[in-house]
This record gives C-alpha cells, sequence and structure tokens, in this order.
C-alpha cells in the first residue's frame, strides 16, 4: 500500500526499497546502519527501519481541514 502526499507516492513502512531511502556514512551511525535506520532524502532526516514513513506520520498528526 502507497500512500499519497502531495503528488508524491511514499511506501507504507520505511525500507530501503523506497525511492528516497538513503545510507548514511558509516561515522553517523556506525557499522549497523542498514539494518536500524533508513536516510529519507525527502524528508532530510532518519526514520527507524520497518517503522511508519515519515510522510504517514506527517499526515497523520495534521490536522484536519
Amino acid at each position: 500500500m502507497e500512500i499519497k502526499n502531495k503528488d508524491i507516492l511514499f511506501p507504507q513502512f520505511c525500507d530501503y526499497s523506497c525511492k528516497f531511502a538513503g545510507f548514511a556514512g558509516k561515522e553517523v551511525i556506525g557499522d549497523c546502519r542498514k539494518e536500524l535506520a533508513v536516510w529519507c532524502k525527502h524528508f532530510e532526516k532518519f526514520n527507524y527501519k520497518n517503522s511508519k514513513c515519515i510522510a504517514c506520520k506527517k499526515s497523520a498528526t495534521e490536522p484536519n481541514k
């Protein structure tokens, strides 16, 4: 399932299959960087691997208009 946010499709869960997923340098997270976190190039922040996509989290916290 994908979430549409401002004409961009995001996956429901964060993993490396997302087109915005990236790796951080070894000095940032350490040797286990592939198992712990995913760098989101779109939102420019880390998210825990396999947790909800940041876009899903943001849409859940925004008030309904």
